[in-house]
């Protein structure tokens, strides 16, 4: 059947474990952050505001990311967008004591999360084209 096909190509495969690894480790951050803030110190009204401004900043970069993909190869889209998750992940394990890197770092990582699940459609879709079953 043409899903079994999609299912088992090695193309698949990997924009699958991709995409899963990428979302999973900012749900970790996601449903951790406050922990991870309280431990440093900071209020909850803080990290309540910082919690919201990534959920309005990542609808607004979800749509970017996939606009980008009509101009850009998914590749450099890809990267940038890890890069820029693993330099929010390190910038938070090193802003202690500073608001604004705190804010910054979880805001970034809220919003690479759903930059990936927004692309993921419209790669799939370019990878396999259009297959009805």
């Amino acid at each position: 059947t043409p899903l079994r096909r999609i299912l088992c190509h090695r193309k698949f495969l990997a924009i699958y474990f991709l995409s899963v690894f990428h979302i999973y480790s900012g749900f970790y951050l996601v449903n951790s952050f406050k922990q991870f803030g309280f431990t440093y110190g900071y209020r909850d009204s803080f990290l309540t505001l910082v919690g919201s401004c990534g959920s309005f900043c990542s609808s607004f970069a979800g749509i970017g990311g996939a606009a980008s993909l009509d101009h850009f190869r998914f590749k450099p889209v890809y990267s940038t967008i890890v890069v820029a998750q693993i330099t929010a992940l390190m910038v938070l394990l090193l802003s202690a004591g500073s608001n604004i890197l705190f804010a910054l770092a979880v805001v970034t990582v809220i919003s690479t999360g759903d930059v990936v699940t927004s692309m993921m459609p419209t790669v799939v879709m370019t990878v396999f084209g259009l297959i009805r079953g």
